[in-house]
């Protein structure tokens, strides 16, 4: 019974990892449409800069058939030629600078070029261990499936077992009375909770559980199916059952019995058992 549970839960886990997968992978999907965009943007502005530095050279090739034109033409114009000469001087200056913008441009585009080729191969990876992901699933639901017949078999076996707790161990004086009544003699109508000494002294020779109050709780909590939960989920047990409400109305939780772990996780360390069945 226990190995079918751990089976479900770890089945629950896969489902949670391909979720995780899924998120990963429309997350990894966005950026590359971002990094696809930034890429657009980053061609288009080198054609821009490519079209600059084209009307540049065309602007620089006319200002030397100018400049060839006045120095041809007059020797008077020197001081417009020194003019012109430093205006070209700091035009290839601005140049030569625009052209290490195109390069360092070119390196940013060639970057983010690599950038998307490693996202594209990381992409294909993550959709791959999906499909993988899937298949190992459909698997293990398949192999889940072929259990259905294994666990209603259990959980008759656990509901059969849990009558036979609550018979002997849940109330333990009532079981006795109506299994042992002969041998017990004068304690057949004794009240267990105020007679407990006397009870207890016939536990041993007739091989009974004496449960501690810790262990009685475990016993309910079987009783009323709340193994998954809290020492206080007795509080909404059937107000009919006045001795398990009454351990979590009388504060018992978080002194004898711990307030913060579960039944199915306490219950074990004290020698009692209570699954925790999905439902």
């Amino acid at each position: 019974m226990i190995s079918t549970v751990v089976l479900a839960v770890r089945l629950k886990d896969r489902e949670g990892d391909i979720n995780d997968l899924n998120k990963n992978m429309a997350k990894m999907s966005q950026a590359k449409t971002e990094l696809d965009a930034t890429l657009a943007k980053s061609v288009k502005a080198k054609t821009e800069l490519d079209a600059t530095l084209a009307k540049s050279v065309k602007a620089k090739t006319e200002l030397d058939a100018t400049l060839a034109k006045s120095v041809a033409g007059s020797a008077r114009k020197d001081s417009e030629i020194n003019t012109l000469e430093n205006q070209m001087t700091a035009f290839v200056v601005r140049l030569k600078d625009r052209e290490g913008d195109i390069n360092n441009l070119d390196k940013k585009i060639d970057t983010m070029i690599l950038a998307k080729i490693e996202l594209d191969a990381t992409l294909a990876e993550s959709v791959k261990a999906n499909t993988e992901l899937d298949a190992s699933l459909a698997k293990s639901v398949e192999g889940s499936a072929m259990k259905d017949a294994e666990i209603n078999s259990l959980e008759n076996e656990v509901t059969a077992l849990n009558t036979e707790v609550e018979t002997l161990t849940v109330t333990p004086c009532e079981g006795a009375k109506k299994m042992f009544a002969s041998i017990l003699g004068d304690l057949k109508n004794t009240d267990c909770s105020a007679d407990a000494d006397k009870f207890n002294s016939y536990c041993p020779a007739l091989n009974l559980e004496c449960p501690t109050t810790p262990q009685k709780i475990c016993k309910c909590a079987l009783k009323h199916n709340v193994c998954g939960k809290t020492c206080a989920a007795l509080l909404g047990t059937n107000d009919q059952d006045q001795e398990c409400n009454s351990y979590a109305i009388n504060g018992v939780c978080g002194g004898e019995f711990p307030s913060n772990v579960s039944y199915a996780e306490h219950c074990p360390t004290i020698g009692e058992v209570c699954p925790f069945i999905p439902s």
